[in-house]
């Protein structure tokens, strides 16, 4: 069968929504409220499946971090949801990979869509899968994130499109390993139009093409480290001291070989 939660409020008492091996399901999680599921150390939401998945205009609160592993040739829409700031997600200073609230592994060769969502804590983190749309082009199309460790972070994702976000990473000065846009392996990314704002590199290992961005706040460097091949134009970056923590060291760190940047 499928998961199907629409129209419904959610109290979870602690407890998971876990998928069996081999489920092949789709999920529909719609116009909802979702609370207490899972724990600080505990997913709130561990699901995999190669049907589709569809999230949208839903409220996730007091929940621990929503998993999901769509193979096969599900399509992935996740739209118009909030992911409070109350959400049940471990902060650890010294470890700026310990705070994912959204954990998305998408071999599937369905559409991969995140867009219009607001985000106040945690890593948004897209693993694998080619032509992500994160974002648009129309109002409130853009995934709006504001809080700590609000990161945008794709490992092994092609040709993703990144545009119209706000990402505002609330960033503490005593942490480590301040981002906004994280890139693990992303070739043909094309991030454009996007407000990009504090943190200590607001983007670190950009590849692709960058353009018509507003990078604003820094604790170091706007980019640190690019691919060869990357091409960055027609953006804005400038810094705003704020309570004097905020300086630049090298605008644009290249210090890795890098050839062909333009």
């Amino acid at each position: 069968g499928d998961l199907v939660l629409e129209n419904v409020f959610v109290e979870g008492g602690g407890f998971q929504i876990k998928s069996g091996a081999g489920w092949s399901g789709k999920v529909v999680i719609r116009n909802s409220v979702i609370t207490g599921l899972g724990a600080l150390d505990e997913n709130g939401i561990d699901v995999a499946t190669t049907g589709d998945v569809t999230i949208e205009n839903t409220v996730f609160e007091a929940t621990g971090a929503i998993a999901l592993k769509v193979s096969g040739g599900g399509a992935i829409r996740i739209e118009n949801n909030e992911l409070r700031s109350n959400n049940l997600l471990t902060f650890v200073p010294s470890n700026p990979d310990a705070s994912d609230v959204l954990d998305v592994t998408a071999t599937t060769t369905g559409a991969k869509v995140l867009r219009g969502n607001r985000i106040g804590a945690g890593i948004v983190h897209l693993s694998s899968g080619k032509g992500w749309v994160i974002g648009g082009d129309g109002p409130g199309q853009g995934n709006v994130l504001i809080g700590p460790r609000c990161v945008l972070r794709l490992t092994g994702t092609a040709d993703a499109v990144v545009r119209g976000n706000y990402m505002h990473h609330d960033y503490f000065g005593g942490w480590s390993q301040g981002f906004n846009l994280y890139l693990e392996g992303a070739p043909g990314l094309l991030a454009e139009h996007n407000v990009i704002r504090g943190s200590s590199w607001p983007l670190q290992n950009l590849e692709g093409e960058f353009r018509y961005n507003l990078v604003v706040d820094v604790g170091h460097e706007w980019i640190r480290t690019v691919r060869s091949g990357a091409r960055i134009h027609h953006n804005v970056f400038t810094n705003v001291t704020i309570s004097g923590k905020q300086g630049i060291e090298t605008g644009i760190w290249m210090y890795q070989n890098e050839s062909g940047v333009q």
